[in-house]
C-alpha cells in the first residue's frame, strides 16, 4: 500500500513539474517579446536561473541538457528583440497549448511548416495582441516554440 501511494505521489509531482515548466516557457517568451529590449530579456532569463551567453552562432541564448531546453534570442543592432526561440524536450513543452490559451493566446492556424532543412513539420500558430507563438513539432519528443512580434502590413495607397 505504501508503495502504491509513493508511486502515485511521484506521478503527481512529475506531472506538476512538467506542467509548470511549459507555463514558464509561455510566460518567459511573452515577457521577452512584450518588453522588447535585450536588457529586459537578460534580466527575465537571469531571474529564472537561466543566464544568457553568446552561442556559437553569435546570438545570445541559454542551453540545458536536462531537461532539454535551448533558448536563442534574435536581437537587432538597436537591442530590440525580434524573436525568442525555444527548443524543448517533452518535459518543457507538455500541455503548452493549454498554457498558451490560459495566458490569453488564441489558436489561429493548425497546419504545417517547411523548415530551413526542407523538412515539413506540424505547426500551430497562436496569437495574442501583437505577439505570435509558433509551436512546431520537430519529432515526438521535441518541439520548437517561437515567440515573435506580428508583422504589420503597410496600408496600400489607392490610386485615383
Amino acid at each position: 500500500m505504501k508503495r502504491a501511494i509513493l508511486i502515485l505521489v511521484t506521478v503527481v509531482v512529475c506531472s506538476l513539474s512538467a506542467w509548470c515548466q511549459s507555463s514558464m516557457i509561455v510566460a518567459l517568451g511573452t515577457e521577452v517579446i512584450e518588453n522588447n529590449s535585450f536588457d529586459s530579456a537578460e534580466e527575465s532569463f537571469r531571474q529564472r536561473a537561466m543566464p544568457l551567453q553568446v552561442m556559437p552562432s553569435g546570438k545570445y541564448g541559454y542551453m540545458s541538457e536536462r531537461p532539454l531546453l535551448m533558448a536563442v534570442l534574435d536581437v537587432t543592432e538597436s537591442d530590440k528583440i525580434k524573436e525568442v526561440d525555444f527548443l524543448c524536450g517533452a518535459a518543457m513543452w507538455w500541455e503548452i497549448g493549454i498554457h498558451l490559451e490560459d495566458a490569453g493566446y488564441t489558436l489561429t492556424k493548425d497546419g504545417y511548416a517547411t523548415l530551413g532543412n526542407g523538412d515539413t513539420v506540424a505547426e500551430k500558430t497562436y496569437s495574442k495582441g501583437s505577439v505570435l507563438c509558433l509551436v512546431q513539432t520537430i519529432d515526438k519528443d521535441v518541439k520548437q516554440v517561437i515567440f515573435k512580434r506580428k508583422v504589420t502590413k503597410p496600408k496600400s495607397k489607392r490610386s485615383n
